[in-house]
């Protein structure tokens, strides 16, 4: 399996990919996959979703691409602050996730794990999108 595409639901499955639950991804072997997608981390209670990420890390061969797609918590606390967003919106976005995870929480959770970058970064209105790399 070169290339995985975690999912929680039939509709985000993608082709090309080897479409798996997070519960499937034990019968991935370590050190095999060139590229992970993972668009669900909303989904995972926090504890959880720290654990999902180092999992799916070390399936990772080298040189391999893991790209997180999360809430931009970060920016919509900000948004709240300055009052562009409002209780309903808050609320609306929030109610769709089981945690939340910050930018600093992810460049903390790579900076303890060995052989493991920030590759790239990208942000839009709601959500962040990160993809790290397997340097060993």
């Amino acid at each position: 399996m070169n290339k995985i595409n975690i999912i929680v639901a039939e509709s985000d499955n993608l082709d090309g990919y080897h479409n798996l639950t997070i519960d499937d991804l034990n019968k991935v072997i370590n050190g095999t996959c060139s590229e992970i997608i993972c668009t669900a981390l909303d989904n995972y209670v926090y504890k959880d979703r720290i654990t999902n990420i180092v999992n799916l890390c070390k399936k990772l061969s080298n040189s391999g691409f893991l790209t997180l797609k999360f809430l931009n918590a970060t920016k919509i606390c900000k948004d709240v602050a300055k009052g562009n967003a409002g209780s309903q919106f808050l609320s609306s976005i929030v109610s769709q996730c089981q945690s939340l995870f910050l930018d600093s929480d992810m460049i903390e959770l790579v900076s303890q794990m060995e052989g493991i970058k920030i590759h790239k970064t990208y942000n839009d209105n709601t959500h962040v999108i990160v993809v790290l790399q397997k340097k060993l």
